[in-house]
């Protein structure tokens, strides 16, 4: 049998529903490979090397495969889940938390800010219309309140969700240099940071490094959520009246 009947005869498997859960999965598994390989480095990330290889295999499906996007729908569908279990390293942390209370209030409110004003910004000078300016502005919150803020204001959840992810995956590939950089060495200040940059994605990179990072990158994912959910809304009423 020949090649391309070979490739031919696993098209119809490939576009199952079942091959949508299953390739991301297994993407997702074979960059956790390379990531441990590559003793841990950076660049090796698994959300990233899994994005690639999901990629290439559905550019290789026929235009027509809804099955396959339909069983990729439904991991979509467990970030919510998936952002509500950050609780537990929150309660764990509870009392480092308590005690840096007023200062992490300070930092999220200003970090949010920031990251939503400064990415306005860059859109309007790029001359972007309303409703694409609105889609970028909440990029550094996580997803599943991404898409709904945008929604209500006017964005395209479909683009939003493009640039969240390309925000985090860029934070978790980056941070850890960035911040070594800067000397900054404080678990609870890299985990701040990582959890308003870049969200989940930055979050799960924080875990891999040190618990108390990760947990407070959870807690900065959570206000920071809110704060942005708070803030789009005000800053469209003041740019668009």
């Amino acid at each position: 049998m020949r090649f391309a009947e070979i490739l031919n005869s696993f098209v119809p498997v490939l576009i199952s529903e079942r091959a949508g859960i299953a390739v991301p999965l297994v993407a997702y598994l074979i960059g956790v490979w390379v990531q441990r390989l590559s003793l841990g480095a950076s660049l090796a990330n698994p959300p990233l090397i899994g994005i690639v290889i999901t990629a290439l295999v559905a550019l290789t499906l026929p235009a027509s495969a809804p099955e396959f996007h339909k069983g990729a729908d439904a991991l979509f569908g467990l970030i919510g889940p998936a952002t509500v279990a950050f609780a537990v390293p929150l309660y764990r942390n509870r009392a480092l938390i308590a005690n840096s209370a007023r200062e992490i209030i300070g930092i999220i409110a200003f970090g949010s800010c920031a990251a939503l004003s400064i990415a306005a910004a860059c859109a309007l000078l790029l001359g972007l219309p309303r409703d694409l300016v609105l889609s970028v502005a909440p990029k550094s919150t996580t997803a599943a309140i991404a898409m709904g803020v945008a929604e209500r204001v006017g964005g395209v959840a479909s683009i939003t969700v493009v640039v969240v992810i390309l925000t985090g995956l860029t934070t978790a590939v980056s941070i850890t240099f960035i911040l070594d950089r800067l000397g900054v060495r404080d678990p609870r200040a890299r985990g701040l940071t990582a959890g308003i940059c870049g969200h989940a994605l930055a979050t799960a990179r924080m875990f891999q490094i040190d618990q108390t990072m990760g947990a407070f990158s959870s807690l900065a994912i959570g206000l920071a959520g809110i704060g942005t959910a708070l803030a789009v809304p005000i800053l469209a009423t003041l740019l668009w009246r």
